[in-house]
């Protein structure tokens, strides 16, 4: 929900706002056997009332996700094939995760959902298998909860220009002032 309205905003500066995508796992680590918890479940719902337009319904799939690396790794791998690719790749990420209740934890999801959206699903695969993306995104999660130990860390976690952390689904407007006020300072 935060990336769909953040990607809301950004034609307001006309492209002198830039997002650069950090990684910051959930679920870091495989749990065989993950369930879908009640607090996920009520935070889907209060999603899916707070923003009707991002369409997300109740979890209705057989398999939870068991970790949330492999859709992070996937995306940073179709991020190689170019902006493009990584932003169709994440809206089908969404899409998936939050509409269709699939388990993007799953290897086959995750090329099946680049297939979709025409990316080269050989290369997403040889780069997810090649593990450099992997070690990347799990140095940022160690890199951001060293700098951000001292609060309370949610999902999603931003921090625009380095300097404003914004933690959670806020509304639109809370984004735009954050963006209006790092690019007036530099």
């Amino acid at each position: 929900m935060a990336a769909v309205r953040l990607r809301g905003i950004l034609p307001e500066f006309g492209g002198s706002a830039v997002v650069h995508w950090r990684s910051f796992p959930l679920l870091p680590h495989h749990l065989p056997g993950n369930r879908v918890s009640p607090r996920a479940l009520r935070g889907r719902a209060q999603a899916a009332e707070a923003e009707p337009a991002c369409g997300i319904t109740p979890w209705s799939g057989d398999g939870y996700p068991t970790s949330s690396l492999p859709a992070l790794e996937a995306a940073r791998c179709a991020a190689r094939q170019g902006v493009e690719a990584f932003d169709w790749f994440d809206m089908a990420l969404f899409r998936a995760f939050f509409r269709e209740s699939r388990d993007i934890s799953d290897k086959d999801v995750l090329l099946g959902l680049a297939d979709s959206v025409g990316l080269d699903t050989r290369r997403l695969e040889q780069d997810m298998q090649s593990g450099v993306e992997r070690q990347a995104l799990l140095e940022e999660y160690e890199v951001a909860r060293d700098a951000y130990s001292s609060m309370a860390l949610g999902i999603p976690f931003m921090v625009i220009n380095g300097s404003y952390p914004l933690i959670g689904a806020l509304p639109a407007d809370m984004y735009r002032r954050a963006v209006q006020r790092a690019l007036s300072e530099n």
